[in-house]
């Protein structure tokens, strides 16, 4: 399918594992490679290979589902494995050219990743921070659903593992929540993702920006909004918004950076008039950080408010690490981390941080000013698209629109 690049597969050995890996050279162990048929185009990855009594219940458990034995591919994200000695990092990364070569070969429509280990095989190639991150990776998706644009057409989905619910068999409840799951994992994954594609314009100077926000002033439909600020608080001296994102439809998103000088006071004043109008609906993702900074450099209490897709994705799954946008983006879009470029502009110093806490100033000013406004552009746009996502599963507030967002 064309998933990968060549060197993404081509760190393997002449007997199929990762050139870093320290053991296959006198591994006692069997190298288990990809089995089964796959007749319903799914692939399961699991930690390790499985022995015999984890594969009959795996097989067990998916029939009970309505997935037969033909219906799937197996194949183990550690492809040798000493039972007494945990999956390293390191093995997952010499092994993880054979689960890319076996997506490549098979073009699944549905990755089940069973355990950790597999999780962050998968997610890691695409998404580290998503894998691996504080308060992320496998007990945050455990139970999802979702799309990655790393594989195209293909859902990718992550539930327990077979060895830890053979290995909790005395608690009934976790088989019946493993089974629930999986059924779940298999009706949503029924029909294939839809990919959106992301358009970003950036508009620079006083010319650009006017005719494009008056526009937006006269329109009624929601209007999703993002700032990038010089800390997380407004009220410390010094502090300024340094530039706006908006997205007025689910497929453009725009950003400009907020001059200081007096030929920028027309700009502010048609946005002052965005956000004081209530025929605009509004939507921002940590409504009160947006609200805050608007009343402060604005002067202007923002009204028209039509959501807030922060609480919303918080309601959904009240999991640590769920309402994060770069979460939610990834999660309902399967777009990876798209902040590297800014990163280290977003937060102040640790020594700035511990003298002046949420007042603190960070380095957004100095970020590179293309990168963080197609950042800044981004964060509206999926913001405003997360709403939608919402809206069309009864949990968004009705607002004027005509677009929908399916998938």
């Amino acid at each position: 399918m064309g998933f990968f690049s060549e060197t993404d597969l081509s760190s393997r050995t002449p007997a199929g594992c990762g050139t870093s890996c320290s053991r296959y050279r006198n591994c006692a162990a069997p190298k288990v490679p990809l089995s089964g048929e796959g007749r319903e185009g799914i692939l399961v990855v699991t930690d390790v290979p499985l022995d015999a009594g984890e594969l009959g219940h795996l097989r067990q458990t998916l029939s009970s589902v309505g997935i037969g034995p033909d219906a799937y591919w197996v194949i183990p994200a550690v492809a040798c494995h000493h039972e007494k000695e945990p999956p390293t990092p390191a093995s997952v990364q010499a092994c993880r050219p054979n689960v890319l070569q076996a997506i490549t070969k098979c073009g699944p429509r549905l990755i089940l990743m069973l355990g950790k280990t597999a999780m962050g095989c998968v997610v890691g190639h695409s998404n580290a921070k998503m894998a691996f991150g504080k308060r992320k990776g496998f007990p945050l998706l455990c139970g999802k659903v979702f799309p990655d644009r790393s594989f195209p057409g293909t859902w990718l989905a992550c539930a327990w593992s077979p060895t830890w619910v053979l290995g909790n068999s005395k608690d009934p409840v976790v088989d019946v929540i493993w089974r629930s799951e999986l059924a779940q994992i298999l009706a949503t994954a029924a029909t294939p993702p839809v990919d959106v594609s992301d358009k970003v314009t950036i508009l620079t100077g006083v010319d650009e920006v006017l005719p494009v926000l008056n526009r937006v002033l006269g329109g009624t439909r929601p209007l999703g909004f993002d700032y990038e600020t010089t800390g997380l608080k407004p009220d410390a001296l010094g502090h300024r918004i340094v530039s706006i994102g908006f997205a007025p439809t689910p497929a453009c998103g725009f950003a400009f950076a907020l001059g200081t000088t007096p030929e920028w006071d027309a700009v502010k004043d048609v946005w002052r008039s965005i956000l004081g109008s209530r025929d605009r609906a509004k939507i921002a993702h940590n409504l009160p950080y947006e609200w805050a900074w608007s009343h402060k450099c604005f002067k202007v209490v923002p009204i028209g408010w039509a959501g807030d897709t922060q609480v919303l994705a918080h309601l959904e799954d009240s999991r640590s690490g769920h309402s994060g946008l770069k979460v939610q983006a990834y999660l309902k879009f399967g777009v990876p981390s798209y902040d590297d470029s800014v990163a280290r502009y977003i937060h102040a110093s640790r020594a700035v941080e511990d003298r002046d806490g949420c007042n603190a100033i960070n380095n957004m000013a100095q970020a590179p000013v293309k990168q963080m406004l197609t950042y800044n552009a981004l964060d509206a746009l999926y913001t405003l698209r997360l709403w939608y996502w919402y809206k069309e599963r009864g949990m968004a507030a009705n607002a004027s629109d005509d677009f929908t967002i399916h998938g």
